[in-house]
Parts: C-alpha cells; sequence; structure tokens
C-alpha cells in the first residue's frame, strides 16, 4: 500500500515534468525502502492472525502455543 503511494508519486512526477535532482532521487529510494519496509511489517503482522493461517474449523493448536 505505501509501496503503491512511492510508485504513484515518482509517476506523478515524471508525467508533469518534474524531474528530481540527484538529492531527491535518493531521497525518493529512501522512502521507496521505508514504504516496502511498513508494507512487510503490516503483512507480517496480519499473517500472524488466527483467522488467516487456519480454517475456522481447525482445532489443533499452533505450533508455538504447545
Amino acid at each position: 500500500m505505501f509501496f503503491f503511494l512511492v510508485c504513484f508519486l515518482i509517476a506523478f512526477l515524471l508525467l508533469t515534468g518534474h524531474a528530481p535532482d540527484q538529492y531527491g532521487w535518493m531521497m525518493l529510494i529512501g522512502v521507496s525502502w521505508l514504504a516496502g519496509y511498513l508494507d512487510c511489517r503490516k503483512f507480517a503482522k496480519s499473517d500472524r492472525e488466527r483467522d488467516r493461517v487456519l480454517p475456522p474449523d481447525a482445532q489443533e493448536p499452533l505450533p508455538d502455543e504447545r
């Protein structure tokens, strides 16, 4: 989600004719890395939810709950 916003920002800048200078590109690379990191953390937290990992009728406990 965050990475998509950064890609949209870069596309918007290039389509409007505003090309960033060297420091602007370095800042966009840093923001892209941060956005990718935040997306990974968001999906890592959602993958730990029991509803998403096991079907609702599963009775077996997760390995870390034993």
